[in-house]
């Protein structure tokens, strides 16, 4: 479960046959990726700071890595680089 409860979303433009959660995204690319294997992910989108549900965020404000409340690990090393926050959106972002 997600520490605030709510699921991301991508809308891909044919939206009519439903959004992709960040849960899709994890169990169909980032769960099944075996040991050794590397993933880089750009989301320049609004929301996207827990695109994937990686098990640890960085703090830029403090320079560290904090373990999710309920996290879920890959075999594989997925870093995810987000335009912004969950809370906000990619304008938010531009200062």
């Amino acid at each position: 479960m997600e520490e605030d409860g709510l699921n991301e979303t991508i809308l891909p433009m044919d939206y009519q046959k439903g959004q992709i959660t960040d849960d899709m995204i994890w169990s169909s690319v980032v769960y099944p990726l075996p040991s050794g294997v590397k993933l880089t992910v750009v989301m320049d989108c609004c929301h996207s700071g827990t695109g994937l549900d990686l098990p640890f965020d960085y703090e830029p404000y403090t320079g560290r890595w904090v373990e999710e409340t309920n996290p879920a690990h890959s075999k594989g090393h997925v870093v995810l680089f987000a335009s912004c926050e969950d809370a906000e959106t990619s304008a938010d972002a531009i200062g």
